[in-house]
């Protein structure tokens, strides 16, 4: 420990580990470093780390779908949005995937437009209730707006 003009120095960085042993069991050992200055005890570092692991404890499904029917103009999808999927062959109704890059290729010898997405599938994240909650909120507020 050490004191200077009433600024209190200790043991630095603060740390912390979570671990989860079936996982391990079932993935191997898979270790993830994260550095956050804001973080200010360990408690609140060890707070993000059972935060983290269980965000990545459950293994991320990835689709990668390629179209020749969906046109750019008049289809705007953009890394971030939701889109539901349904697929019968696959076992697959009706689940909600976030889409995490998009592609437009045009191929001018057969004249079409090919659009690939790539999917994931992941935990909602506290963002997108706050902005799911924004949206609702924009959304009563002009049409409260609109009926003075």
């Amino acid at each position: 420990m050490l004191v200077i003009d009433w600024l209190y120095f200790d043991k630095m960085p603060f740390e912390a580990v979570a671990e989860n042993s079936s996982s391990q069991s079932a993935y191997g050992l898979r270790e993830l470093v994260v550095k956050d200055d804001e973080l200010y005890s360990d408690s609140e570092c060890s707070r993000r780390a059972s935060a983290l692991l269980d965000y990545y404890r459950n293994p991320v499904e990835t689709i990668v779908a390629k179209s020749s029917v969906l046109d750019p103009a008049n289809n705007r999808f953009l890394p971030g949005d939701k889109i539901t999927v349904s697929l019968p062959k696959e076992n697959i109704s009706n689940a909600v995937y976030r889409i995490e890059s998009v592609e437009h290729y045009f191929n001018g010898k057969d004249n079409e437009w090919i659009t690939t997405l790539t999917l994931g599938k992941m935990q909602p994240l506290l963002a997108d209730y706050l902005y799911s909650l924004r949206v609702k909120t924009d959304m009563l507020a002009k049409l409260k707006l609109a009926k003075r």
